[in-house]
C-alpha cells in the first residue's frame, strides 16, 4: 500500500517593523510505503525563507542542529529514512538528510546533516554514522535538555551504543545507558580528534506515577594532530585511560596528559516526573564538572534548573 501526501503552506506574520516571511513546505512530500507492515520509507524536501533583517530571532535559529543561524535568509533540505521490521522486537533503520543554508556574504555549500545506520534488537539500538539526538521538552528548552549537548549544531559521526528503554534491575530500579565513540571534522585547530561519550542512569519507580533519574555523564575529547605539539595519544591503550580518567605517561604534555589524557567534561542529572490526570510534569537539576571540585559538586549553582508542564495532546 503507497500512499503519497503533498502539502503546501505560506505563512507570514508583521513582527515589529520587520516583516517575517517563512515558506514552509513549498515542495514536501513524504512518501510512506508499506508492505504487510515489514517496511517503511519516507522522504521529503523542506524550503523554508527569513525575512528579519539577517536577525533572526533566537527561537527561530535555536536546536535547529546547526542548520539555522543568526543571519540565514533562505533554507533548503531534502531528507529520506528506511526502516524495516525484521522481527517482532528487531528492525534496521537508515536515514540520511542534506541541506544549504543561505545568507549575504556566505557560502551555500550543501552539507550533511544525517547519515546513519541503526539495528535495534529488544531494548538496544547500536548506531553507526550521525544521528541527530531526540528533541526534548517539545523544543522550549535552550539546551535540549541537556547542559552540555543541546541541539544547536550537527549530529556527530560515530558509533554508538545505548537502551532505549530502563532494563528492570529490580521491580522498582531500571537502568539506562549510552557508549559511544565520535570522529570530530578536521575543520578545526587539532585535526582528527576523538570524543568519547557514556552515561548511566538509575530509574527509580517511586509510585505507578511519579519516577526519579539519577545519572551521570562524561565527555572527553582527544587524539588528533596539534598544529603545536603533533600528534596526541589516540591508540586503543590509551582509549582504556580515557575512559577511565587515568593518567598519562611521562612523554605526555606535562600540564594536561599527564593528569588525564584528553580534556574531559561531566555532568550529574536528576530528574523526577510525575504523571497528571491530563498531562506531566518534571522537574529536572543538571550540574557542570571539569575537575575534582565540580564533581564533588562545589559548584552546585553552575548548572541548568527546569521545569517543564506537558499538557494533553488537545
Amino acid at each position: 500500500m503507497c500512499r503519497f501526501r503533498l502539502f503546501n503552506s505560506l505563512k507570514a506574520s508583521l513582527f515589529g517593523t520587520r516583516l517575517r516571511f517563512v515558506f514552509l513546505g513549498l515542495l514536501f512530500f513524504i512518501l510512506h510505503s508499506e508492505l504487510s507492515a515489514q517496511y517503511e520509507l519516507q522522504a521529503g524536501v523542506f524550503l523554508k525563507g527569513f525575512f528579519n533583517n539577517g536577525n533572526n530571532p533566537f527561537w527561530e535559529y535555536s536546536n535547529t542542529l546547526g542548520m539555522v543561524s543568526e543571519d540565514t535568509e533562505f533554507l533548503a533540505m531534502a531528507n529520506a529514512y528506511y526502516r524495516r521490521y525484521l522481527g517482532q522486537t528487531t528492525e534496521l533503520e537508515v536515514g540520511v538528510s542534506l541541506f544549504t543554508d543561505m545568507y549575504s556574504g556566505g557560502k551555500n555549500n550543501i552539507r550533511g546533516n544525517e547519515y546513519y545506520a541503526s539495528f535495534i534488537w529488544e531494548t538496544f539500538r547500536i548506531t553507526a554514522g550521525a544521528r541527530a539526538r531526540p528533541e526534548k521538552y517539545l523544543g522550549i528548552s535552550s539546551v535540549n535538555g541537556n547542559i552540555i549537548w543541546s541541539n544547536n549544531a550537527r549530529p556527530m559521526p560515530g558509533v554508538e551504543i545505548q537502551t532505549l528503554q530502563p532494563l528492570q534491575v529490580l521491580p522498582w530500579l531500571g537502568l539506562e545507558g549510552n557508549l559511544a565513540h565520535y570522529w570530530l571534522e578536521n575543520d578545526r585547530f587539532v585535526t582528527g580528534a576523538y570524543v568519547h561519550y557514556k552515561n548511566l542512569t538509575l530509574n527509580f519507580t517511586l509510585s505507578e506515577r511519579s519516577t526519579l533519574r539519577a545519572g551521570i555523564e562524561q565527555f572527553a575529547q582527544w587524539g588528533g594532530i596539534s598544529p603545536e605539539s603533533g600528534s596526541q595519544a589516540a591508540g586503543f591503550g590509551d582509549y582504556w585511560k580515557v575512559f577511565f580518567g587515568l593518567r598519562g605517561d611521562e612523554g605526555f604534555q606535562e600540564d594536561g596528559d599527564q593528569l588525564a589524557i584528553g580534556n574531559h567534561i561531566g555532568s550529574y542529572q536528576l530528574e523526577y516526573s510525575h504523571q497528571l490526570n491530563n498531562g506531566s510534569l518534571t522537574g529536572y537539576i543538571q550540574t557542570i564538572f571539569d575537575d575534582s571540585s565540580g564533581a564533588s559538586l562545589q559548584n552546585l549553582a553552575d548548572g541548568v534548573f527546569g521545569v517543564f508542564w506537558e499538557l494533553p495532546d488537545y
